[in-house]
């Protein structure tokens, strides 16, 4: 699986084209000396690795380093995501990840209950992910929010799990139509 177009495009317009490089904490400041960036100096769409004041690119290199940086979070998603996820998770996904970093998502709660299965649990610890720096951020509280309701788009059913004693009383030809309750009912 990779990345959309669809989730490419979520993840363009939360980063949006910038050609000369910015603090994420003040980005309408010019900045023109280290001493006063307060955030994370970032260019094109997103890029945050070696980024220095002054620097400025074109937007055919701020897609090939979005191409870049979005393989990467990708890389992080297959290497450490150990159940399935629909199109929709893995976009929502690679877009978190583009965002807090591998390093961050590895270890996660987020991960730790997608990993157990327990998707909307998984879904809620998106909106913990709302600060730089320490300080609580308006564009990352509605890019959380859009990435969970993408995340969220097209779940309709998790998981159903059989009572404990199912598997044994069906083998022991004690099998009750009653357990198929609930799934009648979904369906």
């Amino acid at each position: 699986m990779t990345i959309s177009n669809n989730g490419l495009n979520h993840l363009k317009s939360y980063e949006q084209f910038r050609s000369l490089a910015y603090d994420d904490l003040q980005p309408n400041t010019k900045i023109t000396s280290l001493s006063q960036v307060k955030g994370t100096l970032t260019i094109g769409y997103g890029h945050t690795k070696n980024v220095k004041v002054g620097q400025e690119i074109t937007e055919n290199e701020a897609l090939y380093l979005l191409d870049v940086d979005s393989k990467e979070a990708q890389n992080g998603l297959k290497k450490y995501t150990k159940v399935p996820l629909t199109q929709n998770m893995y976009d929502a996904l690679t877009s978190f990840i583009f965002n807090v970093g591998v390093g961050a998502y590895k270890d996660s709660t987020l991960l730790k209950k997608l990993n157990s299965k327990d998707y909307v649990g998984a879904s809620n610890q998106f909106g913990v992910w709302i600060k730089s720096k320490g300080k609580v951020l308006e564009g990352l509280k509605k890019r959380r929010d859009h990435e969970k309701n993408i995340f969220l788009n097209g779940i309709s059913v998790l998981t159903y799990t059989m009572p404990n004693d199912f598997l044994n009383e069906k083998k022991n030809g004690s099998f009750k139509l009653w357990y198929l309750l609930p799934i009648l009912l979904i369906l």
